[in-house]
């Protein structure tokens, strides 16, 4: 059995999500793309993935396909993202408190500190 293709994580979950809303193509959605038609965000992230990538989107949809390791800048992104748009105060200072953890490690992330 071939090797699974290893996509980021972004683009795993487009796809998931495109196969949860009922899409049996998803090659034949990317093939025909139309800039004029509406599309989903999630059909955006593939297609801009597909364009760097064809080969690779290919593959992932015939021998499926795992979530690529996130760097731990990618981790910590992840989770502020989360907890910065909480409604719940908790995880607000959640995401205040990993700020000041990487700016006094002098650490800078794009998206938290940079």
């Amino acid at each position: 059995m071939p090797d699974k293709v290893k996509l980021p994580r972004k683009v795993a979950e487009a796809i998931d999500q495109m196969k949860y809303m009922g899409v049996t193509s998803l090659m034949a959605c990317i093939a025909r793309w139309e800039v004029d038609e509406p599309v989903t965000g999630e059909l955006c992230t593939i297609h801009d993935y597909y364009l760097k990538n064809p080969y690779l989107i290919a593959c992932a949809l015939v021998n499926g396909y795992e979530i690529e390791p996130q760097t731990p800048e990618e981790i910590i992104r992840f989770r502020y993202d989360g907890y910065i748009s909480s409604d719940d105060r908790k995880y607000r200072g959640m995401a205040i408190g990993l700020k000041e953890a990487i700016d006094i490690l002098g650490i800078k992330i794009e998206g938290v500190n940079a």
